[in-house]
């Protein structure tokens, strides 16, 4: 299933609240929407397919960002310990 992120799914530190656990974990692709900013997840973000993000829309994660096939941002990406697709 695909994930979009909007302005709603984050908090007042542009942390994504859409997740109780530890890492972000999608069976699809996810998409942020533009003009975000830098979207922090607290641990990891693991999907199968693609992470976009969209003009001015950024990615930070405090561990790792996986994709299975490809990872594009707008503005930067960013990860505490490795970035891969």
């Amino acid at each position: 299933m695909d994930l979009k992120i909007t302005k709603a799914d984050l908090d007042e530190h542009n942390f994504y609240v859409g997740s109780l656990e530890d890492s972000v974990v999608v069976d699809g692709s996810i998409k942020l929407e533009s003009y975000l900013g830098l979207v922090r997840f607290k641990f990891g973000l693991n999907v199968s397919g693609t992470i976009f993000a969209g003009v001015g829309s950024g990615i930070k994660a405090g561990r790792s960002i996986k994709a299975g096939r490809s990872i594009k941002a707008g503005r930067s990406i960013e990860a505490g310990w490795g970035i891969e697709a």
